[in-house]
């Protein structure tokens, strides 16, 4: 199910949300805002009014966003020998998605397990620190 709601004074779109050690997030995209992270709390029903103040450049805010989000490596473990197969900065990095396309894995499956839904996909483990 989609939301529309308003972040930093773009409208955007709940894509997904979860909950990570006790505070919710959501997952949102918008025509202004990249698909991005951030806490549900930031998140607003209400249009933003009309300012005299100038508009904050679109990639300032996206670059903005990314600063908010928290710092965090994604790192890929064999569960068979639990062996270090990588640490990458998130999903979308390239070498990561090498090693996804390698394996024949499934951006979604490996979502499911960092969200908690699964303990592991095609015998690894994904976990953030």
């Amino acid at each position: 199910m989609l939301f529309e709601k308003y972040y930093k004074g773009q409208k955007v779109t709940i894509v997904d949300h979860f909950e990570v050690g006790g505070i919710d997030y959501a997952k949102i995209q918008g025509a202004k805002v990249d698909r991005c992270v951030v806490k549900r709390a930031e998140l607003t029903d209400e249009k933003p009014k009309e300012s005299t103040e100038p508009q904050i450049k679109e990639a300032t805010q996206v670059q903005k966003v990314e600063d908010d989000a928290p710092k965090s490596r994604l790192i890929v473990t064999a569960t068979k020998n639990n062996s270090v197969v990588g640490e990458f900065d998130n999903i979308r990095d390239p070498e990561f998605k090498k090693i996804v396309e390698d394996k024949k894995l499934s951006l979604d499956a490996i979502q499911n397990v960092l969200d908690g839904g699964q303990k592991s996909h095609k015998g690894y483990t994904f976990s953030e620190k």
